[in-house]
Protein backbone atom coordinates (compact mmCIF):
# COMPACT_ATOMS: atom_id res chain seq x y z
CA UNK A 1 0.00 0.00 0.00
CA UNK A 2 1.14 3.88 -0.60
CA UNK A 3 -0.41 6.86 0.76
CA UNK A 4 -2.00 9.28 -1.93
CA UNK A 5 0.50 11.38 -3.87
CA UNK A 6 -0.81 14.95 -4.97
CA UNK A 7 1.22 17.45 -6.87
CA UNK A 8 -0.66 18.41 -10.15
CA UNK A 9 -0.19 21.84 -11.38
CA UNK A 10 -3.89 22.67 -10.23
CA UNK A 11 -2.75 21.80 -6.64
CA UNK A 12 0.04 24.11 -6.56
CA UNK A 13 0.02 26.48 -3.46
CA UNK A 14 2.86 28.34 -3.47
CA UNK A 15 3.21 28.77 0.45
CA UNK A 16 3.89 25.06 0.22
CA UNK A 17 5.48 24.98 -3.49
CA UNK A 18 8.52 26.11 -4.88
CA UNK A 19 7.89 28.63 -7.65
CA UNK A 20 10.79 27.65 -10.02
CA UNK A 21 10.44 24.11 -9.80
CA UNK A 22 6.68 23.94 -8.68
CA UNK A 23 7.59 20.91 -6.34
CA UNK A 24 6.97 20.93 -2.53
CA UNK A 25 9.15 23.43 -0.61
CA UNK A 26 10.74 22.54 3.08
CA UNK A 27 7.30 23.89 4.20
CA UNK A 28 5.34 21.41 1.89
CA UNK A 29 7.96 18.50 2.48
CA UNK A 30 7.98 18.50 6.43
CA UNK A 31 4.26 17.70 7.13
CA UNK A 32 4.12 14.98 4.23
CA UNK A 33 7.61 13.06 5.85
CA UNK A 34 5.49 13.00 8.96
CA UNK A 35 1.95 11.60 7.17
CA UNK A 36 3.82 8.87 5.24
CA UNK A 37 5.65 8.17 8.97
CA UNK A 38 2.52 8.10 10.75
CA UNK A 39 0.74 6.12 8.33
CA UNK A 40 3.55 3.65 8.39
CA UNK A 41 4.04 3.44 12.03
CA UNK A 42 0.08 2.48 12.42
CA UNK A 43 0.79 -0.07 9.54
CA UNK A 44 -1.56 1.62 7.02
CA UNK A 45 1.02 2.19 4.57
CA UNK A 46 4.17 0.02 3.93
CA UNK A 47 8.11 0.72 4.62
CA UNK A 48 9.07 3.78 2.62
CA UNK A 49 12.38 5.77 1.61
CA UNK A 50 13.72 8.97 2.39
CA UNK A 51 15.84 10.34 -0.02
CA UNK A 52 18.32 13.38 -0.39
CA UNK A 53 19.90 14.47 -3.59
CA UNK A 54 22.25 17.21 -3.92
CA UNK A 55 23.16 18.66 -7.15
CA UNK A 56 26.48 19.22 -7.95
CA UNK A 57 28.39 22.03 -10.56
CA UNK A 58 25.66 24.65 -10.06
CA UNK A 59 27.75 27.14 -9.61
CA UNK A 60 29.83 26.67 -12.62
CA UNK A 61 26.56 26.84 -15.21
CA UNK A 62 25.29 29.76 -13.26
CA UNK A 63 29.45 31.22 -14.34
CA UNK A 64 29.08 29.97 -17.61
CA UNK A 65 25.53 29.92 -18.96
CA UNK A 66 24.79 33.00 -16.47
CA UNK A 67 21.38 32.73 -14.01
CA UNK A 68 19.27 31.58 -16.38
CA UNK A 69 21.54 28.77 -17.81
CA UNK A 70 21.22 27.99 -13.40
CA UNK A 71 17.44 28.07 -13.30
CA UNK A 72 17.19 25.55 -15.91
CA UNK A 73 19.71 23.40 -14.20
CA UNK A 74 17.21 23.10 -11.55
CA UNK A 75 14.65 22.73 -13.22
CA UNK A 76 16.06 19.81 -15.25
CA UNK A 77 17.05 18.21 -12.43
CA UNK A 78 13.15 18.72 -10.71
CA UNK A 79 12.12 16.87 -13.93
CA UNK A 80 14.63 14.44 -13.76
CA UNK A 81 12.93 13.56 -10.28
CA UNK A 82 9.70 13.54 -10.35
CA UNK A 83 9.91 11.84 -13.90
CA UNK A 84 11.83 8.72 -12.31
CA UNK A 85 9.39 7.94 -9.58
CA UNK A 86 6.20 8.62 -11.24
CA UNK A 87 2.98 9.01 -9.10
CA UNK A 88 4.53 6.92 -6.15
CA UNK A 89 6.64 9.47 -3.91
CA UNK A 90 6.46 12.91 -3.28
CA UNK A 91 9.47 14.80 -5.07
CA UNK A 92 10.60 18.10 -3.05
CA UNK A 93 13.09 21.13 -3.69
CA UNK A 94 13.80 21.96 0.03
CA UNK A 95 16.08 24.89 -1.04
CA UNK A 96 19.44 26.03 -3.25
CA UNK A 97 20.44 22.96 -4.98
CA UNK A 98 18.82 20.08 -2.12
CA UNK A 99 16.51 17.98 -3.09
CA UNK A 100 14.20 15.22 -1.32
CA UNK A 101 12.57 12.76 -2.52
CA UNK A 102 9.68 10.27 -0.32
CA UNK A 103 9.10 6.84 -2.29
CA UNK A 104 7.45 3.81 -2.01
CA UNK A 105 9.42 0.77 -1.60
CA UNK A 106 9.63 -1.16 -5.19
CA UNK A 107 8.53 -4.97 -5.45
CA UNK A 108 10.50 -7.69 -6.27
CA UNK A 109 9.09 -10.30 -9.05
CA UNK A 110 9.01 -13.80 -7.41
CA UNK A 111 10.15 -15.36 -10.16
CA UNK A 112 13.82 -13.33 -9.83
CA UNK A 113 14.24 -15.27 -6.49
CA UNK A 114 13.60 -18.42 -4.10
CA UNK A 115 12.66 -17.32 -1.13
CA UNK A 116 10.08 -14.00 -0.39
CA UNK A 117 12.49 -10.45 -0.87
CA UNK A 118 13.74 -9.11 2.72
CA UNK A 119 12.47 -5.47 3.36
CA UNK A 120 16.70 -4.93 3.23
CA UNK A 121 16.14 -6.43 -0.54
CA UNK A 122 13.53 -4.02 -1.86
CA UNK A 123 15.27 -1.11 -0.12
CA UNK A 124 18.55 -1.79 -2.29
CA UNK A 125 16.43 -2.78 -5.25
CA UNK A 126 14.35 0.05 -5.27
CA UNK A 127 16.87 3.10 -4.20
CA UNK A 128 19.71 1.07 -6.91
CA UNK A 129 16.82 1.52 -9.70
CA UNK A 130 15.77 5.00 -8.75
CA UNK A 131 19.67 6.64 -8.80
CA UNK A 132 20.18 4.83 -12.39
CA UNK A 133 16.77 6.81 -13.95
CA UNK A 134 17.10 9.59 -12.06
CA UNK A 135 20.72 10.19 -13.79
CA UNK A 136 20.14 8.99 -16.96
CA UNK A 137 16.63 11.34 -16.86
CA UNK A 138 18.98 13.98 -15.28
CA UNK A 139 21.21 14.25 -18.22
CA UNK A 140 18.47 13.79 -20.35
CA UNK A 141 16.58 16.76 -19.47
CA UNK A 142 19.36 18.79 -18.36
CA UNK A 143 21.39 18.63 -22.57
CA UNK A 144 17.93 19.28 -23.60
CA UNK A 145 17.76 22.43 -21.84
CA UNK A 146 21.33 23.61 -21.96
CA UNK A 147 21.94 22.59 -25.10
CA UNK A 148 24.78 20.96 -24.24
CA UNK A 149 26.36 17.07 -25.18
CA UNK A 150 25.81 15.04 -22.27
CA UNK A 151 29.80 14.04 -22.23
CA UNK A 152 30.28 17.88 -21.49
CA UNK A 153 27.88 18.00 -18.65
CA UNK A 154 29.64 15.14 -17.54
CA UNK A 155 32.72 16.04 -18.02
CA UNK A 156 32.45 19.29 -15.89
CA UNK A 157 31.23 17.20 -13.15
CA UNK A 158 27.54 18.23 -13.29
CA UNK A 159 25.23 15.24 -11.56
CA UNK A 160 23.38 14.57 -8.52
CA UNK A 161 24.77 13.23 -5.11
CA UNK A 162 22.14 10.80 -3.59
CA UNK A 163 21.64 9.08 -0.45
CA UNK A 164 18.92 7.15 1.04
CA UNK A 165 17.38 5.94 4.29
CA UNK A 166 14.87 3.36 5.09
CA UNK A 167 11.62 4.18 7.13
CA UNK A 168 11.44 1.04 9.73
CA UNK A 169 9.07 0.88 13.02
CA UNK A 170 10.43 3.03 15.72
CA UNK A 171 12.64 5.49 14.25
CA UNK A 172 11.83 9.18 14.34
CA UNK A 173 11.75 11.75 11.15
CA UNK A 174 14.42 13.40 12.93
CA UNK A 175 16.52 10.02 12.67
CA UNK A 176 15.81 9.50 9.34
CA UNK A 177 16.44 12.53 7.71
CA UNK A 178 19.82 12.20 9.32
CA UNK A 179 20.16 8.82 8.09
CA UNK A 180 19.41 10.32 4.66
CA UNK A 181 21.90 13.45 5.39
CA UNK A 182 24.64 11.14 6.51
CA UNK A 183 24.32 8.91 3.02
CA UNK A 184 23.77 11.73 0.86
CA UNK A 185 27.38 13.43 2.34
CA UNK A 186 29.13 9.94 1.47
CA UNK A 187 27.71 9.58 -1.80
CA UNK A 188 28.73 13.08 -2.72
CA UNK A 189 32.22 12.47 -0.94
CA UNK A 190 32.80 9.66 -3.54
CA UNK A 191 31.21 11.64 -6.76
CA UNK A 192 34.52 13.92 -5.90
CA UNK A 193 36.75 11.50 -5.91
CA UNK A 194 35.61 9.57 -8.99
CA UNK A 195 35.17 13.33 -10.84
CA UNK A 196 38.82 14.18 -10.09
CA UNK A 197 40.09 10.48 -11.14
CA UNK A 198 38.97 11.64 -14.65
CA UNK A 199 41.29 14.51 -14.37
CA UNK A 200 45.26 14.59 -15.73
CA UNK A 201 47.45 12.50 -13.54
CA UNK A 202 49.59 16.11 -12.93
CA UNK A 203 46.20 17.23 -11.19
CA UNK A 204 44.49 14.05 -9.65
CA UNK A 205 47.02 12.57 -7.16
CA UNK A 206 46.67 15.81 -5.29
CA UNK A 207 43.06 16.09 -5.45
CA UNK A 208 41.78 12.45 -5.06
CA UNK A 209 44.24 12.30 -1.79
CA UNK A 210 42.20 15.45 -0.78
CA UNK A 211 39.11 13.98 -1.27
CA UNK A 212 39.91 10.49 0.46
CA UNK A 213 41.12 12.82 3.43
CA UNK A 214 37.71 14.23 3.31
CA UNK A 215 35.78 10.44 3.48
CA UNK A 216 38.05 9.28 6.32
CA UNK A 217 37.44 12.09 8.33
CA UNK A 218 33.89 12.26 7.90
CA UNK A 219 34.74 8.33 9.18
CA UNK A 220 36.33 8.97 11.98
CA UNK A 221 33.69 11.53 13.19
CA UNK A 222 30.94 8.51 12.48
CA UNK A 223 33.10 6.46 14.46
CA UNK A 224 32.48 8.84 17.31
CA UNK A 225 28.90 9.15 17.22
CA UNK A 226 28.97 5.05 17.05
CA UNK A 227 31.16 3.81 14.48
CA UNK A 228 29.26 3.39 11.45
CA UNK A 229 31.36 1.87 8.53
CA UNK A 230 31.97 3.41 5.43
CA UNK A 231 35.58 2.12 4.02
CA UNK A 232 33.78 1.09 1.03
CA UNK A 233 33.28 4.47 -0.21
CA UNK A 234 36.79 4.50 -0.06
CA UNK A 235 39.01 3.22 -2.89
Amino acid sequence: MSPEVTGADDDIVFGTHDKLTRLRNLNGFEPKLTQWSEAAEAGLIDPFILMYLDLDGLKDVNRMYLHAGGNNLLEATADAIKLSVGPYGVPSRLHGDEYALLATLSEIPDDQMDNPPSLHMRFESTVTNLQLRIEDTFFTEVGQKLGVPIKMLQNMGIGISSGAALWRPGISTSELLDEADVAQAHAKEVRKAAFVASLPPEKCNMLLTAAKFMIMGKLLGDQALGGRDITRFVS
